[in-house]
């Protein structure tokens, strides 16, 4: 009966053995948990917000309004942006700068509004009663 379970003779593991930690075992579940997180976090904001056409154009047109603000006058040359951790200014935006984005940002959107024309080589077959129309209807405007 020792092919049937149950306790048997040295089977099982031994007491004070060791746990051994596989590291690549370790970092594949903290991959595949932050791969989940973040699949959960953009599906989220796609069903609870815009679709990425939609914020793309939004940043598009931001951007633009920016940049249009900073061109009036009486108002400063360039936009600073900082970064939340330490106050540190990351990047002035001038205008221009703010354009280019704006720019970016609508090549990307393109591809989405204006799908690109293909060039399609068609065949015109025409039967011998329509020809002969074409050349009377010809005659008649040369001749007439």
């Amino acid at each position: 009966m020792n092919g049937q379970g149950g306790h048997r003779a040295g089977a099982g593991r031994k007491k004070g053995s060791k746990n051994v930690v596989d590291e690549r075992l370790v970092a594949a579940k903290a991959e595949a948990r932050a791969i989940k997180r973040q699949s959960v976090k953009f599906a989220r904001s796609v069903t609870e917000s815009d679709t990425p056409l939609e914020v793309l154009l939004q940043m598009m047109l931001k951007w633009r309004d920016m940049a249009d603000e900073l061109d009036a006058p009486g108002s400063p040359s360039s936009v600073h942006v900082e970064m939340d951790d330490n106050g540190k200014t990351v990047a002035r935006l001038t205008p221009t700068a703010l354009r280019q984005m704006a720019c970016e940002a609508a090549k990307s959107a393109a591809p989405y509004m204006h799908a690109r024309l293909s060039t399609v080589e068609a065949s015109v077959k025409v039967s011998a009663y329509e020809a002969s129309l074409l050349e009377l209807a010809a005659e008649d405007v040369a001749g007439g």
